[in-house]
């Protein structure tokens, strides 16, 4: 690679100068000189040294070659790259396989060419100072620098050089080493043992070593800060020298432990530091040389959580047995395992007894199929179940309905998996359960009987419907039901019996029983009594014995009361179903009582409500009648009256024989009659209306165009100024054009007549995907926020009207409300009282036809 043509020649191709040496002549001379004898000798002489030197070519020339071809094979195996150049020109003469393989190159790539042109230095300040060290010193020895392979990647190499001379030809040898992965290798180690300096100096735990005499030769900082000293107080020190005696001796002895076994050894080890107990747990193993290396890390706090765990245990323990839930605990076989005392009460078993079982054992047959799918399916696939309910069979056999809920446990090996269970006894909320189940069907049935009852028109038929219902309600084997008018003796009575009761009682206790009757009607005031009570209550008389009938085991009475505390009877119930009449039941037959009561009165009020619904339905149709008369017959007369006026004005406008004064007073006529006209018009809507007969003959309409068309009629009629703004596009609904119109007249009429100053109407036409608006805002005298709510109601003028003298009697808006709710539309109002007022009419949108 190096070549440089100011380098120092070798001197006669590297041999010594000749010195005191004879010419051939001086030689030839000395041996004509020479007697026949000498000079035979002399040619033995010579043919021997001849033989001799030949002999020594010979080997000479064998020892060439063979050092000639280990230096080959050394050459082309060496690992080093290695490249022989001329010195003057560092032309490449030779080259090894390495060399080839380091840069990348091919053979003829780089035969017969000069470094400089291969470009094989990275940085040719580094060739420059190569040369520089071989001009100085005759050779480079390990110059490290880097070198660009023919893909551009670099590498480190160590470079040397040499002078050399073949065939008296000076030369270069280059040796060039790759270290590239050496050094990677070398960086790799180093980094790793800078981090595992820095893992054992940050390491939470304390490590040490110590030599064969028990000093201690290296330490980390949490070894430092365990022990409370400095860096140089530890190191070269023995435990006597850092620590009390007996823990010094402890120490010693278990580090002579570790040395005599061989092997690794845990202890657990604690002291005081400033005045604080630790508890450190150290790994202590053997190292060359009797050296002793530690891992200790401080359970301190690890031994305080055990301790306090240990006291949760034990309160855990004490809460476990003590809780009014049961646990039990089953292995995967479902054998019981752990229970807790309220386990034990729950089945009645001894500790033993419960040892020996499983808890099929204990659950009824019809509970296994269930259980073992929840284990199946919930358990053992997600760890734990739903709550969900069964039973427990208990030691004296009666059975006990329960919740629970499983969870699979295993051990941290994830092994031996338990099974535990909370579990509940709910008969306690069974019987609660069964009671509000009992209570619900009977308020459902209570509510069902109420919508007979007051469906039943005859006073006969709601006590026979009264007296079965109350007996299938509370559930009673008789019940009588009796229905009097004020003060006087019964006039209705209805009695209802179980088959097993219907041939013992019949009427036969009726007359036994009439004080109590007396007695709940008289304080208006629910009975119950159980047979005991009842036997002993001064008003009952007993049943006689002739009757047969057997004794009646609980009595339940409720009156029933009218308006005003009228009593009009009573609801009886003897001899429940179930063992005595609750006060639930009392409350359901109040109830009951109080709905027939309601019913019966009822019966009046609707016969009364009937007679005056008649008298209003008649009223309503002779208003009818006079409505739809008087407006016809008006309409006649007043179209007369309107066609001559408009007649006369039309002649008189031609002919100019009616004063100013005169035609004003023409335009008056014209102008009221017009008016009354539409207040006729709107009158015989509102009868439509109220008849459900105001029709629409709808078709596609714009919207837009009524609008235009409408406006501009009446703009030219009036002061104010009217104006249109929005989209001028077609706006298509499905409408009555004739009834839009009106809606749009109305609005627009009002607008101007409660703007009594004059001013400007806006409407303004919006409209998006689906719907259409109009908005009529006017800057009149405004709605006051009380009247807004009513505005649309018939007959409704707001209170701000009358002292502004505005006519009117409220049916206008009604009537629009109506036609625009039979388009599918709405109409509301923003208004404040002084500001004006706007109208919104809100309409569907159609396709255009």
């Amino acid at each position: 690679m190096g070549e440089s043509s100011d380098l120092p020649t070798l001197a006669n191709g590297g041999h010594l100068p000749a010195s005191n040496a004879m010419s051939p002549e001086a030689v030839l001379a000395q041996i004509r000189g020479l007697s026949a004898e000498d000079r035979a000798r002399l040619e033995i002489a010579y043919a021997t040294l001849r033989r001799d030197v030949e002999a020594r070519a010979r080997a000479s020339e064998e020892s060439l070659r063979q050092s000639e071809e280990r230096f080959a094979k050394a050459f082309a195996a060496s690992p080093d790259g290695l490249v022989i150049s001329r010195l003057h020109d560092g032309t490449i003469r030779e080259i090894n396989t390495s060399f080839l393989r380091i840069f990348g190159l091919q053979r003829d790539e780089a035969i017969g060419r000069r470094s400089t042109d291969l470009e094989l230095f990275a940085d040719p300040a580094e060739r420059a100072r190569a040369l520089a060290l071989l001009r100085a010193e005759g050779h480079v020895r390990n110059l490290e620098l880097l070198i660009r392979r023919r893909s551009g990647e670099l590498r480190t190499v160590l470079l040397s050089i040499e002078a050399i001379a073949v065939d008296d030809e000076p030369l270069l040898l280059t040796i060039v080493r790759d270290v590239t992965e050496a050094q990677r290798a070398a960086e790799a180690v180093r980094a790793s043992e800078a981090l595992l300096a820095a893992f054992l100096e940050h390491s939470p735990s304390s490590l040490f070593i110590k030599d064969a005499a028990g000093r201690y030769i290296v330490v980390n900082r949490a070894f430092l800060a365990a022990t409370g000293k400095a860096v140089h107080e530890v190191l070269e020190k023995t435990d006597h020298e850092l620590y009390p005696p007996e823990l010094a001796e402890v120490f010693v002895a278990e580090d002579q432990e570790v040395r005599a076994s061989g092997a690794s050894r845990r202890y657990e080890e604690s002291f005081a530091h400033d005045g604080q107990p630790y508890t450190f747990l150290s790994h202590k193993f053997p190292l060359p040389g009797g050296q002793i290396g530690c891992v200790s890390t401080d359970i301190t706090e690890r031994k305080a959580a055990e301790e306090a765990l240990r006291h949760s245990e034990q309160a855990f323990r004490a809460l476990y047995e003590s809780m009014r839930d049961a646990f039990v605990s089953v292995d995967i076989n479902g054998t019981i395992r752990q229970h807790n005392r309220s386990f034990q009460e729950l089945l009645g078993y001894s500790d033993a007894e419960l040892a020996q079982l499983s808890y099929r054992d204990i659950t009824p047959p019809q509970w296994h199929a269930l259980e073992e799918r929840i284990v199946q399916e919930e358990v053992l696939t997600q760890g734990f179940s739903g709550v969900y309910e069964k039973e427990y069979r208990r030691k004296d056999g009666t059975i006990v309905p329960i919740e629970l809920r499983t969870v699979l446990i295993t051990n941290p090996q994830g092994q031996s998996p338990q099974m535990w269970a909370i579990v509940r006894d709910i008969t306690e909320r069974k019987r609660v359960e069964h009671t509000a189940l009992r209570r619900s069907a009977q308020l459902q049935r209570l509510a069902e009987a109420a919508t007979r009852i007051h469906a039943t028109r005859d006073v006969m038929a709601v006590a026979r419907l009264v007296t079965e219902e109350a007996r299938a309600l509370i559930g009673a084997h008789y019940a009588a039901t009796r229905m009097t008018a004020a003060g006087a003796d019964p006039v209705i009575r209805s009695v209802s019996c179980s088959e097993q009761y219907t041939h013992s009682y019949g009427d036969a206790e009726e007359s036994d029983a009439s004080q109590l009757d007396a007695l709940v009607c008289r304080t208006n005031r629910p009975l119950r009594l159980t047979q005991t009570a009842l036997e002993a209550h001064p008003a009952w008389g007993g049943l006689s014995a002739e009757t047969g009938a057997p004794r009646p085991r609980g009595w339940l009475a409720a009156p029933l009361v009218g308006r005003g505390g009228r009593n009009l009877g009573l609801i009886r119930l003897s001899d429940p179903a179930e063992d005595a009449f609750s006060p639930d039941d009392e409350a359901i037959l109040v109830q009951l009582a109080q709905l027939t009561a309601i019913a019966i009165e009822n019966q009046q009020l609707l016969a009364e409500e009937q007679r005056a619904r008649a008298a209003a339905e008649a009223a309503l149709r002779l208003r009818e009648q006079f409505l739809s008369i008087a407006s016809h017959e008006l309409r006649t007369p007043l179209a007369s009256v309107l066609g001559y006026a408009q007649h006369f004005q039309r002649r008189a406008a031609r002919a100019g024989t009616l004063s100013e004064q005169d035609q004003r007073s023409l335009q008056q006529i014209i102008t009221h009659a017009e008016r009354l006209n539409r207040m006729l018009a709107t009158i015989l809507d509102v009868s439509r209306i109220d008849q459900g007969r105001l029709q629409l003959e709808r078709a596609p309409l714009n919207l837009t165009a009524l609008v235009h068309e409408t406006v501009t009629a009446i703009a030219g009629t009036v002061l104010h100024q009217l104006i249109v703004t929005g989209t001028e596009q077609p706006c298509w609904v499905d409408g009555d054009a004739l009834r839009l119109e009106q809606v749009l007249q109305n609005l627009l009429g009002n607008a101007i007549k409660y703007s009594p100053g004059g001013g400007t109407v806006t409407v303004t036409i919006t409209s998006d995907r689906e719907q259409v608006l109009v908005q009529v805002q006017d800057a009149g005298i405004g709605i006051p926020a009380a009247d807004l709510p009513h505005i649309f109601e018939r007959f409704y003028r707001a209170g701000n009207v009358s002292a502004d003298n505005i006519s009117g009697v409220g049916i206008g808006l009604f009537v629009v409300q109506e036609i625009v709710a039979l388009h599918g539309g709405t109409i509301t109002v923003a208004s404040e009282e002084g500001e004006g007022s706007t109208f919104t009419l809100t309409l569907p949108l159609v396709a255009a036809p």
